[in-house]
C-alpha cells in the first residue's frame, strides 16, 4: 500500500486523546462523501519544533486519491462507551462464584448447547 504524512494543526497537549480521535479518509467521488474504506490511520508522529509540537496523521492506503484527517471525537466517545459496556459484562461475569451455594444453575442452557453439539 501507500504510506501518507498529513500535518494536522492541534491545540491537543495529549498525543494518546488525539491517536483516539482522528482517522484518515478519501474522497469518494462516486459517492460524493469521504469515505474511510481502504485507509487506515497507522500513528502519529509527534516532533519537538522549538517551543511546540510537530504532529503528522501517518495514512496507509490502498489507492491513491484526495485524502484528509478527520476529528472523529463523538464517534471514539460512542465507541469507547459501547467498548465499557462490554468489560463492565464480562467483569460481571469473572465474579461470578460457581461453587457458592447459593448459585443456581438453569439446566436449560447447557443442555441446548449440548443438543446442538450433538446434532452438528
Amino acid at each position: 500500500g501507500y504510506q501518507i504524512s498529513i500535518t494536522l494543526v492541534t491545540d491537543s497537549e495529549s498525543t494518546e486523546e488525539l491517536r483516539k480521535r482522528v482517522s484518515c479518509k478519501y474522497f469518494s467521488r462516486n459517492e460524493s462523501t469521504w469515505s474511510s474504506r481502504g485507509v487506515f490511520l497507522r500513528g502519529i508522529d509527534v516532533e519537538a519544533a522549538g517551543d511546540h509540537l510537530s504532529v503528522a496523521g501517518i495514512c496507509v492506503s490502498t489507492h491513491l486519491t484526495l485524502f484528509t484527517i478527520t476529528d472523529d471525537v463523538e464517534e471514539s466517545k460512542g465507541v469507547e462507551a459501547k467498548v465499557q459496556v462490554v468489560a463492565d459484562r464480562i467483569e460481571a461475569l469473572s465474579d461470578v462464584d460457581l461453587f457458592s451455594a447459593d448459585t443456581v444453575f438453569n439446566l436449560f442452557v447447557p443442555s441446548l448447547f449440548g443438543g446442538i453439539t450433538f446434532v452438528f
